[in-house]
């Protein structure tokens, strides 16, 4: 029997609830610790975010590496608004991507290719709250801002589908 990805992720409403599922359903290599033992946590003023965007900000947590070679930086936004704030998710996106000149990077920061980051965000109200994987796809061609990609689980997508597409987020560019 199989099962249905998307009722099982409509249900979750939280980060430790995503991350066991994560583990148990799509066979991400996480440990058993607890969620605030896996992630490290950062504040909008770490990450140079402004005032105005980061009162949109609950909570910045980055997974802990979970293979060796892995090349993702998995970071949970918790947001306090209705909607997806996509201002709030590129201000983030700007202070954790490497800079084409060296120097603009702090030293002690890590960073990663704008390919190479995923965005798991919490986001709404009450029994509305939801969780949306957002990736952003550089656009070298044209030189303009990354393009957001937002995954979400509504009725279009069937459960095979989804599921190829949660594994392929962590496992591109690395083995698990």
């Amino acid at each position: 029997m199989s099962t249905d990805h998307r009722a099982e992720l409509r249900r979750i409403r939280d980060f430790p609830a995503l991350v066991h599922y994560l583990r148990d359903e799509m066979d991400w290599p996480i440990g058993d610790d607890a969620f605030e033992d896996l992630t490290f946590d950062y504040t909008p003023e770490e990450l140079g975010i402004d005032d105005r965007n980061a009162a949109k900000i609950e909570a910045i947590r980055r997974l802990r590496q979970l293979t060796a070679n892995q090349p993702w930086g998995i970071f949970f936004v918790e947001l306090e608004p209705r909607r997806l704030p996509v201002v709030a998710l590129r201000r983030i996106l700007s202070r954790v991507v490497i800079k084409k000149r060296a120097s603009a990077n702090k030293a002690d920061q890590v960073a990663w290719s704008v390919d190479d980051l995923l965005f798991i965000s919490n986001y709404g109200v009450g029994s509305e709250r939801q969780i949306t994987l957002a990736h952003f796809a550089s656009n070298e061609a044209r030189q303009d801002l990354p393009t957001l990609k937002v995954l979400g689980w509504n009725d279009l997508d069937t459960a095979l589908h989804l599921r190829a597409r949660l594994l392929t987020q962590l496992r591109r560019g690395c083995t698990l």
